[in-house]
């Protein structure tokens, strides 16, 4: 093939031909917990793409080789040993006490100002500020971090030209220099960041991909960092009373699950079909590519009831998908960072509802959203705070 700017797709073994759109609530979740369904291997996909085109895209194969949701076989299970060494349940709570300073920080500096952009000033700073020193890295550099991160997380959407790819495998070529020429400096007391603890790896698993593994990491917080914004939405729309209960400690966990089922900012999982299967009624043949929308995952018998209504005494029980739902993937592709997003979630919106009861939305505020099939989250939210 000679080269083009013009290639979007590839044949070969992953390639992403139109898929069929899953929005039926039952079909949704059957195809989610299948094991008919593999999830689709996007660093086959470039390295396809980059020998058919004629420019390679190494950067691109590297990191979609760390994002668990992309990986299948003994690589992912490799890859979600690590991570979940470090992001399982009780170690990442762990870092509760440092995200709730990042969160009490944030709101520190909005005391005294009349209106303020929750997405840019609380949002993006309680969710950047807290992943940093998670992972390891500079707080200082949050920014820049999140600029390259938003513009790697167009991986995740199909079609693009080649061009748009290119510029994104140097950005994340350039992500990954940054890191490499970081002093790792342990933390003088409390938990350890991933990449000073990240010890106990195969041997096999070299320190560049550590490295890849942290970048991919960062990039999947972008996913929290725009659930978050979602969640504010919510919160700024909906009427101050209605809203106390993020105040009491026995309806928090409750609350933030219900907002996390219906604001996550993902918008569908995409998986192929090992064989040929018939799923509720459905047929579907071998290597079909499905896009199966989360929010039809997600839909439950108190579906379309308010978020905040659901940790009420009339409504518990209610839900046939307890938790956040399928807000994080299902199985063993479910996101290793679902507890750190329901710790941030829990502290940020206890903390602006105690700081600033009633804020609210301005008129006509979210004024835009990312223009993304994959993403649904505002660019901005400017609300009163008192």
């Amino acid at each position: 093939m000679t080269r083009s700017e013009n290639t979007q797709t590839s044949g070969g073994s992953e390639s992403l031909n139109t898929p069929r759109h899953i929005s039926e609530p039952d079909l949704a979740r059957a195809i989610l917990r299948s094991k008919a369904f593999r999830v689709v291997d996007l660093a086959d996909y470039f390295r396809k793409l980059g020998e058919q085109s004629g420019y390679p895209l190494d950067n691109l194969i590297r990191i979609t080789e760390k994002i668990p949701f992309f990986v299948n076989g003994n690589e992912h299970l490799t890859l979600r040993r690590i991570a979940m060494s470090f992001f399982r349940t009780d170690k990442i709570r762990n870092w509760d006490p440092v995200i709730l300073d990042c969160v009490n920080q944030a709101l520190d500096a909005m005391v005294g100002l009349e209106c303020v952009d929750l997405v840019s000033e609380y949002a993006a700073v309680v969710s950047s500020t807290s992943i940093c020193q998670i992972l390891g890295l500079p707080p200082a550099g949050r920014k820049r971090y999140d600029q390259m991160a938003e513009e790697i997380r167009w991986v995740i959407e199909p079609f693009l030209p080649l061009s748009q790819l290119r510029r994104i495998d140097e950005v994340a070529g350039k992500f990954y220099q940054e890191l490499a020429s970081l002093d790792r400096e342990p933390r003088e007391q409390g938990p350890q960041p991933f990449l000073a603890e990240l010890t106990n790896v195969p041997t096999e698993f070299t320190e560049a991909d550590v490295l890849w593994l942290t970048i991919a990491l960062y990039v999947a917080g972008q996913s929290s960092l725009h659930t978050l914004a979602n969640i504010l939405v919510t919160l700024a729309e909906t009427p101050a009373e209605q809203r106390m209960g993020l105040l009491e400690p026995d309806k928090l966990n409750a609350i933030v699950d219900a907002l996390l089922r219906t604001g996550g900012s993902i918008q569908y999982l995409s998986r192929i079909a090992l064989n040929d299967v018939k799923i509720e009624d459905h047929q579907f043949i071998r290597g079909e590519r499905v896009e199966v929308e989360i929010a039809a995952a997600n839909i439950t018998e108190a579906g379309g009831r308010c978020p905040f209504s659901h940790a009420t005494e009339d409504t518990i029980g209610i839900d046939t998908i307890t938790g956040s739902g399928l807000a994080f993937g299902v199985g063993a592709h479910k996101c290793v960072g679902a507890e750190l997003t329901r710790m941030v979630a829990r502290h940020a919106l206890s903390g602006i509802m105690s700081r600033f009861p009633l804020l609210r939305a301005l008129p006509g505020s979210p004024n835009d959203y990312h223009h993304s099939r994959a993403i649904k989250s505002p660019l901005d939210l400017l609300c009163h705070l008192s």
